[in-house]
């Protein structure tokens, strides 16, 4: 009896992680896919589509673990759309990205991306500002409590 307890217990704990595990596999899956959607309608110059396929994506629950994929995917899609002298579609995506962002940290780095997408244009004023913002949340962010 004793043994079926232990057995009933690992199992319980086992399940939750495999769960989690498989949950991400779906998400990361699902956010694959609609990236290669979003590549697609940038070849076939359907831009106007892209900030809703792109909020799909940033609407996704990355875990902890894994939020450096949000940001690359953010970097991609911008510089996948400045290649096509896209730069209002690319600051409707890293504004959608912002919006999205569960942590500071996160958002700080999609401000930075926001910054050299200014930067890229010229605007300096507009750049300065992001990258002033993007500190200020990474300096509360490292402030948080954990």
């Amino acid at each position: 009896m004793i043994a079926l307890n232990v057995l009933t217990l690992v199992t319980l704990f086992a399940v939750p992680a495999a769960t989690q595990e498989d949950g991400w596999e779906r998400t990361r899956a699902e956010a694959e896919m609609q990236h290669e959607i979003i590549m697609l309608l940038i070849e076939n110059k359907q831009f106007e589509q892209i900030p809703v396929a792109a909020e799909k994506i940033f609407e996704l629950e990355f875990p902890e673990d894994q939020q450096n994929l949000f940001v690359r995917e953010a970097q991609l899609l911008t510089d996948a759309l400045l290649h096509h002298q896209e730069t209002a579609i690319a600051h409707q995506v890293l504004d959608i990205a912002i919006k999205c962002a569960r942590d500071d940290k996160v958002k700080a780095r999609v401000f930075r991306e926001k910054a050299y997408l200014f930067k890229k244009e010229g605007n300096s004023e507009e750049a300065l500002r992001y990258f002033e913002e993007s500190l200020e949340l990474e300096r509360k962010a490292r402030l948080a409590p954990d």
